[in-house]
């Protein structure tokens, strides 16, 4: 429904015009009451002299923030969970004595029900792993007792709520392997096979997307050779997945996918040590290897690859027609033909990425201008996606919304060899302009207008209903680095923190997961005391209104 001019007032028109026009204005001139739940509201508690919040995240429900903070004494680091639009934080960890604390590394289950962390809650130094309920009660300590010397290195969830698994060095200081434990505590299956002398479980463990298997990279039959292996995720008979490696020989520990359907395990290694690396597909349980990729040209080697999302089709880079010339290919997750995706015209392919719905790689080149462009999965037209830049100027990071119809991307600045690559960042700032663009190609929206003082972009987002860009920049003052958002499709641009503290600036900052609300940390209020805020984003983007008896008109 389109906007009209409403009477409201049964005046004649000059007379309702003028009125309106007499409204407008007093509203103007006052507070801005119609906006004042927008203001930040500090999340965490009062802070001891000293303290201040490190790191947070967001449940997956939009209802909690959990963050890690010395809050309540000097220099020790305790975790706390607070409602997302502010109230009262509540500390979820046991009290600790100085010197031991909470890790950065909590994390929640994916049914926002628990908060998984490490702490050195017994022993100072040594990190053992915790659960507690994400509203605070009571806290299970999850993993078996250490060897003097041994923690817990990382944490790893499938999709089943009620089991974590974890890397530590439980049961030999030094010697990392891979653990089970149900989220809520009792009994830890280790998963992986007896190691060799000096083998440990590397750091990249991979849960199936139905949680029946887990896949994980290990030196566990050579001392210093990585292999794959994959185990029912309850524990049971270990499997090796790749062929028989050379002397010396690795899988890669860069590239593991499992494919959506969990049937497919795509991983990166050399048939021979004088041979390029390949990209091989294998049974998530076993069975026969094959190669996706087609015969690679003398030299040439496959240097990344990834899985759509739906798990179909694999997109791997290479050199495989002409050594030095790196270039995308599509193949089947099952293999067959593989198919050119990008135009050598335009130079040598430096990164790439898919739309959420598997049908568009979008990839940027590395010569020149650095430029930006989409292919159909399948192979077809290839469209250069940014508009023209100044000299100097070539395209940064790039991201697509998750409803698969934009491309947000950045220029910055750089330097250039003698055959025209791009070999360091020049002066200035890392980014210094924002853009949005159709995932098919079309008129390139500027979001955010190319600073030319040395001022830019340091860091920013996209929400994940599309909606709305999120950025820290010096824009308003030199050096002092705000949080500003803007919508996905243009328009005026937004201040979200408020008036910072002399000196102060905002350090980091993440969406909830269904886009309605940004936190972030700052010293906001006192400089070097970061804190945690939160706002919400509904109204960014659209334009100043003013209402008259229930009804929304724009001035």
């Amino acid at each position: 429904m389109s906007k009209t001019h409403i009477n409201l007032y049964g005046l004649p028109p000059r007379l309702a015009i003028l009125l309106t026009l007499a409204v407008s204005v007093f509203l103007f001139l006052l507070p801005n009451l119609a906006n004042a739940q927008d203001a930040p509201v500090r999340l965490n508690g009062p802070l001891v002299q000293g303290g201040g919040v490190t790191n947070f995240s967001i449940s997956l429900d939009n209802s909690r923030v959990i963050y890690r903070a010395d809050q309540d004494i000097d220099e020790v680091f305790e975790l706390y969970s607070v409602p997302i639009g502010g109230g009262v934080a509540v500390k979820l960890n046991e009290p600790l004595d100085g010197g031991r604390d909470v890790s950065l590394s909590s994390r929640l289950t994916q049914d926002s029900a628990r908060v998984i962390f490490t702490a050195s809650q017994n022993t100072e130094s040594v990190f053992e792993l915790f659960s507690v309920p994400i509203n605070g009660g009571t806290v299970v300590k999850l993993s078996d007792p250490f060897p003097e010397g041994g923690d817990v290195s990382r944490v790893i969830f499938g999709p089943d709520v009620d089991v974590i698994f974890y890397l530590a060095d439980q049961t030999t200081n030094n010697v990392t392997e891979l653990y089970r434990v149900p989220a809520a505590g009792g009994p830890v299956t280790k998963l992986n096979d007896v190691l060799t002398s000096g083998g440990n479980v590397l750091f990249f463990p991979l849960v199936s997307p139905d949680g029946s298997t887990v896949v994980y990279l290990a030196d566990q039959d050579t001392d210093g050779q990585i292999e794959l292996f994959s185990v029912p995720s309850a524990g049971g008979a270990v499997t090796k997945l790749n062929q028989p490696l050379p002397a010396f020989g690795d899988v890669s520990s860069r590239s593991l996918r499992i494919s959506a359907d969990s049937t497919t395990v795509v991983y990166l290694t050399r048939a021979t040590l004088d041979a390029g690396q390949e990209v091989f597909s294998v049974p998530t349980n076993g069975g026969a290897i094959t190669t996706l990729n087609g015969q690679l040209a003398s030299g040439g080697t496959v240097f990344s690859f990834q899985l759509t999302p739906d798990g179909t089709q694999v997109v791997y880079r290479a050199d495989q027609e002409t050594d030095g010339l790196e270039e995308i290919f599509s193949v089947p997750v099952s293999g067959g033909e593989s198919i050119k995706l990008s135009d050598p015209i335009f130079g040598n392919v430096n990164s790439f990425s898919f739309s959420a719905d598997s049908s568009t790689v979008v990839y940027r080149t590395s010569d020149g201008t650095r430029e930006l462009f989409s292919v159909p999965v399948d192979g077809g037209q290839v469209t250069k996606l940014n508009a023209a830049m100044p000299d100097g100027d070539v395209v940064g990071f790039f991201r697509i919304t998750a409803d698969a119809s934009t491309v947000l991307y950045a220029t910055e600045p750089a330097e250039f060899d003698e055959l025209g690559k791009v070999t360091a960042k020049g002066g200035g700032p890392r980014i210094n302009a924002l853009f949005s663009v159709p995932l098919a190609g079309g008129a390139v929206t500027p979001l955010i207008e190319r600073f030319t003082d040395g001022r830019g972009i340091t860091n920013s987002a996209i929400s994940p209903d599309g909606r709305v860009v999120a950025f820290t920049a010096d824009r308003d003052s030199a050096g002092l680095d705000e949080l500003f958002a803007v919508s996905i499709d243009g328009g005026p641009v937004s201040k979200i923190n408020a008036p910072l503290a002399s000196g102060g600036r905002v350090d980091n900052f993440r969406f909830s997961p269904d886009g309605m609300r940004i936190i972030y940390s700052a010293d906001q209020n006192t400089v070097g005391v970061d804190e945690l805020f939160s706002v919400p984003t509904e109204n960014i983007g659209l334009p100043d209104t003013i209402f008259l008896d229930g009804f929304e008109e724009a001035f």
